[in-house]
């Protein structure tokens, strides 16, 4: 099978940042990518998969993968959270 290497998510967004375009784009939805970031390395630094996330969290795959996108409750952000040994803190600035 031939495996192809997957780049680091931070490497691919450096590069978009040079274009103003995607910039302009990217700031005006920052906070819900900023969110989807931070699920994303809650989910690997604790080691888990999406279907193991879904489990624990007592729904499924497709629900975790939708709430890695931004689509999700606060409820269901704190259930995550807690599986994946972290916990909801939002500040409104």
């Amino acid at each position: 099978m031939n495996k192809e290497k997957m780049i680091p998510f931070e490497k691919v967004l450096e590069k978009d940042m040079q274009d103003p375009e995607f910039v302009q784009l990217y700031e005006a939805d920052r906070e819900e990518y900023e969110l989807c970031f931070e699920l994303i390395r809650a989910r690997k630094a604790a080691n888990l998969t999406h279907k193991e996330i879904a489990d624990r969290m007592n729904t499924s795959q497709s629900q975790v993968v939708k709430l890695e996108s931004g689509k999700g409750t606060i409820s269901s952000l704190r259930k995550y959270a807690k599986v994946t040994g972290k916990r909801v803190k939002i500040t409104l600035i």
